[in-house]
């Protein structure tokens, strides 16, 4: 469903954090000083500093079910900091009516808006929309943090959303060697590991196994950013083309934030 891609999209970034194969748990506590253990309080601290600094990244990522992969999705992040940031997403997924789905997408947030713009914009929404979209910021954030159940007020969403997943984590750190941290998931129904660089603390890799899903993550051409080009996290529309602004749209469907589900998310 298209919003779900559009939530997908938006917290894309939180790849830094591989934990797309868990559920969503309680609210945890604003700060992120409280964290189960050493080892998930020092990744916390690396990651959440990632996201005050100005970097790039490219993260592939493969979800496979027993033997068959179901999706397969390469994200590619320009990051200036938490409201100006460029995703440029290639998915490809098996849907069990339609086989194979390809869908590449961009999402700019510019400071005040999140447009996301894509040549199969008329399919992901139905015939609905058939050019780019746009939500405010300050809303998209308000969602992100309703949907993940995480408190937005201390550095953002993407802040508030990597220290909730990783601080619910119970980590231990084994098998690191020379220039690599290696931790590993030690917790009842989830296994798996991630390797960040020992200098920068991106990630490098990981692997995360839940209720019989693996999801693989790779990350290159990582690296810290000195300066963007001038109109980076700018999105322009080609000539002639409408951008559909659609938050009083999602703002009416959706009702009060702490009412909604993932049903009430759907078109």
């Amino acid at each position: 469903m298209f919003m779900k891609s559009f939530l997908f999209s938006a917290v894309a970034l939180a790849a830094v954090a591989p934990l797309t194969a868990q559920e969503t748990a309680a609210p945890a506590p604003a700060t992120v000083a409280t964290v189960a253990n050493p080892a998930a309080d020092a990744v916390v601290k690396h990651v959440s500093a990632l996201l005050d600094g100005s970097w790039k990244s490219t993260f592939a990522v493969q979800v496979l079910e027993g033997e068959k992969k179901t999706a397969d999705v390469t994200v590619g992040v320009q990051f200036l900091d938490v409201k100006h940031f460029q995703l440029d997403i290639a998915m490809s997924t098996e849907d069990e009516f339609e086989g194979a789905v390809s869908q590449t997408f961009t999402v700019v947030a510019d400071g005040t808006y999140l447009y996301v713009n894509s040549p199969d914009m008329a399919k992901m929404t139905g015939g609905m929309m058939s050019g780019p979209v746009k939500i405010e910021l300050a809303f998209a954030e308000k969602m992100i943090g309703s949907q993940a159940k995480v408190d937005i007020n201390d550095g953002g969403a993407l802040k508030g959303l990597a220290a909730e997943m990783i601080g619910k984590m119970s980590l231990k750190e084994e098998g690191s060697v020379e220039g690599k941290r290696r931790f590993i998931v030690e917790q009842e129904g989830v296994s798996g590991f991630m390797v960040f660089d020992a200098k920068s603390w991106f990630l490098d890799s990981a692997e995360v196994s839940a209720e019989g899903s693996l999801t693989k993550i790779s990350v290159s051409d990582s690296g810290k950013v000195s300066e963007w080009p001038e109109g980076s996290f700018t999105f322009t529309a080609a000539e002639g083309v409408v951008v559909t602004d659609l938050t009083s749209m999602i703002k009416a469907q959706m009702g009060p934030m702490e009412e909604e589900s993932d049903e009430d998310l759907e078109f």
